[in-house]
């Protein structure tokens, strides 16, 4: 059975606007399929080409590689996953996620590309690939890892030799730091809880130690205050402090069982990918939506109900691949920003989750005009954002 795996998806050409349709792999088998592995490093792995009018295109998918050749002993702790630098992983998987996705897309999307190989290895998977994590290397750089080039800006050396010196601790404060946002950070943080602890925080300070660039210094600041905050009075309350230091916003009191409930919920499947933890979730958002007291309850309360609700079924989405739950989220998203007073601290996340949405759907759909949209969205949510914020998209 083969271990690589592709999608065919019906793109829209940007250049004349006919419809064609286009294979992308998502799952490489590097000995299998050494042709794909060339293409990998030339870098066109992804790229499609209008066979109406020539006009050249590029695919943003996530992509799983596999080497079968690579013993498990390999995959052990602080191994490098390029250290051959000849275009073959020393470990047996590594994954390279779509450029424009959101940390839960990326989670999801490795989730289910691992599934996906499980099932066609059968009794050849061995759990022990994972035992030291999944290791992701971006796609900007993967072609030039994989062919050896280890170049990089002088001003990331020394930053980069730190995180890689402090190992799995290393990664998962640059899992932190790449986070994105509050969600996406706290999710990190959550599955990381030796981010809290005093080891962790002296890796931060070493890093503060030799980072030069300003927006950077900021960012690690920030999340170490927080981190600091969470270790005195816990996540919940410490993300709950940050959330609400604008001004708190009461759950009116028929809410909030289903609130609690709704994100109790959703924690659940972030930690377990379970399911029907997201069924229940969005079940009890549609169920505060639908009260018959919803609108006219606090304005901000419904906003971030909408955009709230509009993430758990953006997820479902992602999970199942429902249109109806995509369809959803946009839907939630759009009334919310429409409803946001441009000055709100609250519209940049809104805008963020809605732009997530219209980037899922120009991945299904290949309608630029969504692309655009998203892009627009995000480049609003950055102005609206603090430099160096946790906050910032």
């Amino acid at each position: 059975m083969p271990h690589s795996y592709a999608e065919t998806l019906t793109l829209t050409c940007a250049n004349c606007g006919r419809d064609f349709d286009a294979e992308f792999w998502l799952i490489v088998d590097i000995v299998e399929r050494p042709d794909l592995l060339a293409r990998i490093l030339a870098d066109d792995l992804h790229d499609a080409q209008c066979p109406h009018c020539a006009a050249p295109g590029h695919m943003d998918a996530p992509l799983l590689l596999f080497n079968p050749s690579a013993g498990a002993s390999q995959a052990s702790a602080g191994a490098d996953p390029l250290a051959a630098g000849a275009g073959l992983p020393t470990v047996p998987l590594l994954f390279s996620p779509a450029e424009e996705t959101t940390a839960d897309e990326t989670l999801e999307q490795a989730r289910q590309l691992l599934e996906m190989l499980q099932t066609s290895l059968g009794d050849q998977w061995q759990d022990d690939w994972l035992a030291s994590g999944l290791p992701v290397v971006p796609r900007e750089h993967l072609s030039a890892a994989l062919n050896g080039n280890t170049q990089v800006d002088p001003q990331l050396q020394g930053p980069m030799a730190v995180l890689a010196d402090a190992g799995d601790l290393g990664q998962h404060l640059l899992a932190l730091l790449n986070a994105g946002n509050m969600d996406n950070g706290r999710q990190v943080i959550e599955h990381h809880p030796e981010l809290l602890t005093e080891e962790a925080d002296a890796l931060i300070q070493r890093l503060l130690a030799v980072e030069e660039r300003p927006q950077a210094r900021q960012l690690v600041d920030a999340w170490r205050g927080l981190l600091a905050r969470c270790r005195v009075v816990g996540i919940n309350q410490a993300f709950e402090e940050y959330r609400t230091s604008d001004g708190n916003m009461d759950v009116p009191p028929q809410f909030r069982a289903d609130l609690q409930q709704a994100q109790e919920a959703e924690q659940h499947y972030r930690r377990t990918g379970d399911r029907s933890a997201l069924d229940a979730a969005a079940a009890a958002w549609e169920r505060i939506l639908g009260h018959s007291t919803f609108p006219s309850s606090d304005e901000r309360f419904q906003l971030a109900a909408m955009n709230n609700a509009g993430g758990v079924f953006l997820r479902r989405y992602w999970a199942t691949g429902g249109l109806a739950d995509l369809n959803r989220a946009l839907e939630l998203g759009q009334t919310a920003v429409q409803r946001t007073p441009p000055d709100s601290p609250d519209l940049p996340s809104i805008l963020n989750n809605l732009a997530a949405g219209l980037r899922a759907r120009y991945a299904r759909t290949g309608a630029l005009q969504d692309l655009q949209d998203a892009v627009g969205h995000w480049q609003r949510a950055v102005t609206l954002t603090a430099e160096g914020s946790p906050d910032l998209p």
